[in-house]
């Protein structure tokens, strides 16, 4: 389930303008922190880097 979720976000960061924290709100998780460390864990940059690295 997480998995998803986190797959959904980074769909999101790219088809978005949504901010981080409104991602992290949208699908449920504890806080925008607590998102941030799980997408870094998975996606190894964090949410705000990996939009960021869409623009290049």
């Amino acid at each position: 389930m997480q998995g998803l979720k986190l797959d959904s976000a980074k769909a999101a960061l790219e088809t978005t303008r949504l901010s981080v924290k409104e991602i992290a709100a949208a699908l449920h998780f504890y806080d925008e922190f607590h998102f941030s460390k799980l997408f870094k864990q998975r996606y190894g940059i964090s949410p705000r880097e990996y939009r960021r690295n869409l623009l290049y």
